[in-house]
């Protein structure tokens, strides 16, 4: 007894070393540590599973798979689920269904497995098609691009530097950061950062650092729910900055955070910076556990001879983890041609700012700038929409008050509403004043939001569902609507349950989503123009709209025979269920070490 209490303190022992040196940055003397708790047990889970997940942050998924190959060899289903996990974080769905069949899964692991292919799913259709170190394609337009958008203190940048204890920092290089500095950054073989506050105390644009703590990525049980709190609360800023007129980029970082991005067409006052992202972070509410924030600009002002704060660019490689940080969707997805993203960036104007700013500061509580060189933290308790008048946001009854616009008359609506039995559910609810919960109104928003009436749509449709609480949309929505596939993984439902089998031509593109339904109707709405007796003349026309007609009617019959073999399927599985496959590989037999 008195041994086996002698390893099992030796073995915290080593573990709470490795955690202080993993918190400390020290990763090599992290990996030694786990290492040699192993040495005492290798089959110590607490140990396997660290240092799996450690090797899989530094980008080593080979050594983290092989970790828990061990540990699912001698528990099962406990390695079984954290190798879901991997090849989940992975995208590797190959892989994952792989372990789907294991006669010995138990109920919580089928669960486990389950749960993560219908996410991995539901994104596929959204996601990079390359891995996560492969530098984006670009062209020399987008190096010069990049060098504008990001362009802070003049005549310097920041390069990263990485020591082989694991430590990391920053370096000013006395050069403007200029095409040839962006291609080295995109290519991965150096890590930029920008000075963000300029010599005239201005800036080009800011930014929102959304990051786990030190502590939160080494709560080894709670990281995943850390990192997904964090996302969360990265993706709600970001709507709260679009509903407020501004046009925020989204980035995961590559390791443990996010990054908020809003560009300005000219240099503005840091200080009047500070105040739009105080009051965006205020109106965001608490935060959640182990999730901290950071502004930038981080001052008002910089001292004579200082450079100020400095933010790393996107799309380089995360030094620590190996993985190239990405830019998202509204929704959380990744986008696969960054590139096009920052194409299509949108700059706020100085009058749109300045405007702001002023309906800010007529509410002195969200104006208070306390500039002691760092961000200040969110108030430990939300603030209510019920008790405060916020200056910045209209009343959707105001918003396009004086304007005999009725979504009733509204030609895009009305077309997808016939098109997609989703969409048109969730309308009819909000006409009939039910209750929608969030996930209904983020659809209903990241979908007609983007239809050219897009705010007048939501807004409007919103207030039918007595929804309060939440900004009215002021502009209409740009990027990539909401995919059906992400639609049917929020609302939870089934393709056959809803009749949701639409086919759309590949050529529309590059994902399913409602809104390629318009095309069709521009269509039609061209052939109108044009007027049905004069296509009757035209032997070309005439043919094309009858064969228009006919794919139409062939794809309702293909649904309906769809979804009759469905319904047989399902009849006969659950009439003769085949038995699962009860002889499940063997585990290789592999050595802990990583």
């Amino acid at each position: 007894m008195s041994d086996r209490i002698s390893t099992t303190h030796n073995i915290d022992a080593l573990l709470a070393q490795a955690r202080d040196a993993e918190a400390q940055g020290n990763l090599e003397a992290a990996v030694t540590a786990y290492n040699q708790a192993l040495e005492v047990d290798d089959t110590h889970e607490g140990a396997l599973v660290a240092l799996s997940e450690l090797r899989r942050d530094m980008g080593m998924f080979s050594d983290a798979e092989r970790l828990l190959r061990h540990l699912q060899k001698h528990r099962p289903n406990t390695g079984t689920r954290h190798l879901a996990e991997l090849f989940a974080h992975m995208g590797d769905v190959v892989q994952l269904s792989a372990l789907q069949n294991l006669s010995s899964n138990d109920d919580a692991t089928r669960e486990t497995i389950a749960a993560l292919l219908q996410n991995e799913h539901a994104t596929s259709d959204a996601r990079d098609a390359e891995d996560d170190t492969s530098p984006p394609r670009f062209q020399d337009s987008d190096l010069l691009l990049m060098a504008d958008l990001f362009s802070g203190r003049e005549g310097v940048h920041a390069r990263q530097w990485s020591a082989p204890d694991g430590r990391t920092g920053y370096s000013p290089i006395q050069q403007p950061l200029n095409g040839h500095i962006i291609r080295q950054h995109l290519m991965g073989t150096a890590t930029i950062g920008a000075y963000v506050i300029r010599r005239d105390n201005q800036v080009s644009f800011m930014a929102v650092d959304i990051d786990v703590s030190t502590t939160g990525m080494t709560d080894i049980a709670n990281r995943q729910k850390h990192l997904e709190n964090a996302k969360q609360l990265t993706l709600h800023m970001a709507e709260l900055a679009r509903r407020s007129g501004l046009a925020p980029l989204i980035e995961w970082s590559g390791y443990k955070g996010y990054h908020l991005w809003c560009f300005f067409d000219e240099p503005w006052p840091a200080h009047k910076a500070r105040t739009l992202l105080k009051h965006i972070q205020q109106s965001a509410g608490a935060l959640p556990a182990e999730v901290h924030i950071d502004l930038f600009p981080a001052q008002s002002h910089v001292k004579k001879g200082g450079l100020g704060n400095l933010i790393k660019l996107p799309l380089g490689l995360h030094l620590k983890s190996g993985l190239r940080s990405r830019l998202l969707h509204a929704d959380g997805t990744h986008e696969a041609h960054p590139m096009s993203m920052l194409r299509d960036v949108q700059r706020t104007t100085q009058e749109q700012l300045d405007d702001l700013h002023a309906r800010i500061k007529t509410n002195p509580s969200l104006s208070n700038d306390n500039d002691k060189g760092s961000a200040s933290k969110a108030s430990s308790t939300p603030r209510s929409t019920e008790d405060s008048d916020d200056p910045v946001h209209f009343s959707r009854a105001q918003l396009f008050s004086g304007d005999d616009y009725r979504i009733e008359d509204d030609a895009e609506l009305a077309w997808i509403r016939s098109q997609c039995t989703v969409l048109h559910h969730l309308i009819e609810n909000c006409e009939s004043g039910d209750l929608l919960h969030q996930n209904e109104i983020t659809v209903l928003t990241y979908t007609l939001g983007h239809l050219t009436h897009g705010p007048r749509i939501v807004n409007t449709l919103l207030a039918r569902a007595g929804i309060t609480g939440i900004p009215p949309l002021r502009n209409r929505l740009r990027g990539h609507p909401t995919s059906c596939a992400k639609i049917r993984h929020r609302l939870g439902i089934e393709p056959i349950s809803v009749g949701c089998l639409c086919h759309f031509d590949p050529s529309l593109g590059a994902y399913a989503h409602p809104l390629l339904h318009i095309s069709a109707l521009r269509y039609r709405e061209m052939a109108e123009q044009v007027g049905y007796a004069a296509l009757d003349n035209n032997a070309d026309a005439a043919q094309l709209l009858r064969m228009e007609e006919e794919i139409a009617r062939l794809s309702k019959m293909s649904n309906a025979l769809k979804l009759k073999l469905v319904r047989e399927n399902l009849a006969n599985a659950t009439s003769d269920k085949p038995a699962l496959d009860s002889q499940a590989p063997a585990p290789r037999d592999e050595t802990p070490e990583a």
